[in-house]
């Protein structure tokens, strides 16, 4: 399986994102944050986020190949999302006069 980091990843401290050929995408959780990702699992903040729309579908993948590879705690694959798009002011105005 050929899996690269995406470029804008490198901000992140606590993990990388990284797509493979199949235009999956992963990320990785490091033991910085293992604890604060198993709490926020073990609460039920990940699936509400989920069922709520604030985060698009992830799940977690037990991989002991890509753990390895990757030398991280958790892999994540999340849904890919299409392209990033920014809403405009006007976009935001019309929304607020709907809600």
């Amino acid at each position: 399986m050929t899996i690269k980091r995406i470029s804008g990843s490198y901000r992140d401290p606590n993990g990388q994102v990284y797509i493979d050929e199949n235009n999956k995408i992963y990320r990785t959780i490091n033991q910085s944050m293992a604890q604060t990702y198993e709490k926020m699992k073990t609460d039920g903040i990940i699936n509400a986020s989920i069922d709520a729309n604030f985060l698009i579908f992830t799940q977690e993948i037990s991989s002991e190949e890509l753990q390895q590879q990757f030398n991280s705690s958790y892999i994540l694959q999340h849904e890919k999302i299409p392209y990033i798009t920014y809403p405009s002011l006007r976009d935001m105005e019309r929304q607020a006069e709907v809600e």
